[in-house]
C-alpha cells in the first residue's frame, strides 16, 4: 500500500489492519475469529496447513509510522524502502523511529528481520546519483555492508536497468557480499 493510496482512502489504513486480524492468526495457527468494521471470519480454518514448519514470514513494507506499527505488531520482517536515496543515511531516522513503535507496542526489535529497499545502477559510474547505489562492484558492496552494521537485516535490490548485462554486472555483488 503507498502512502498516496492512504492519502486519497483513509479507510484503507483501517482494512488492512483488520485484514491483518485475519490473516496473521492464519498464518501462525492455522485458524482465525474475527469479526470488524469492514472484515469478518468466523471460525475461519486453513487446510492444508502447507509445508512449512515455522510459518510464512510475514515482511510489511511501511516508511510512515502507520506501516512501522503494524509491522512492529504483526510483521516476521519490517521494510523500508528507498524514496529519495539509496544510501543507508536516508534509512537511519526510519530505523529509529522503528525501534521506538517496537518499544511502544512492547515487541521487541530485535525479534523482527529489518529490510532495506533500494535501487541499483551498477552499469553506472560511482556516485552519479544519490538515488541509487552505483559505481564497481566493491562500492556497492561496501553501500550495502553499511546497511548491515546499521542493523538492517536483509536488502531488496531493484536492479536497473533491468537487462541481462545490468545483472550480470550486479553479480560479483553478490559475491563480494557472500566473502564477508
Amino acid at each position: 500500500m503507498s502512502s498516496r493510496a492512504a492519502r486519497r482512502n483513509p479507510g484503507i489504513i483501517a482494512k488492512t489492519a483488520e485484514t491483518l486480524e485475519i490473516i496473521v492468526p492464519l498464518l501462525r495457527a492455522g485458524r482465525a475469529d474475527f469479526q470488524g468494521k469492514y472484515h469478518a471470519a468466523n471460525d475461519l480454518v486453513q487446510q492444508p496447513l502447507g509445508p512449512r514448519p515455522n510459518a510464512i514470514p510475514l515482511l510489511i513494507g511501511g516508511n510512515r509510522l502507520t506501516g512501522q506499527r503494524m509491522a512492529a505488531r504483526y510483521a516476521d520482517i519490517w521494510s523500508s524502502f528507498a524514496t529519495e536515496s539509496s544510501y543507508v543515511d536516508e534509512f537511519l531516522p526510519r530505523m529509529e523511529s522503528f525501534r521506538a513503535v517496537c518499544h511502544e507496542e512492547g515487541r521487541d526489535p530485535a525479534t523482527i528481520g529489518r529490510d532495506a529497499g533500494v535501487l541499483v545502477h551498477p552499469l553506472e559510474p560511482a556516485g552519479a546519483s544519490r538515488e541509487y547505489l552505483s559505481g564497481p562492484p566493491e562500492a556497492i558492496a561496501d553501500s550495502l555492508r553499511a546497511f548491515r552494521e546499521a542493523g538492517f537485516t536483509q536488502a531488496d535490490l531493484l536492479i536497473e536497468p533491468g537487462t541481462l548485462e545490468a545483472f550480470e554486472a550486479a553479480a560479483p555483488v553478490v559475491e563480494l557480499l557472500r566473502a564477508g
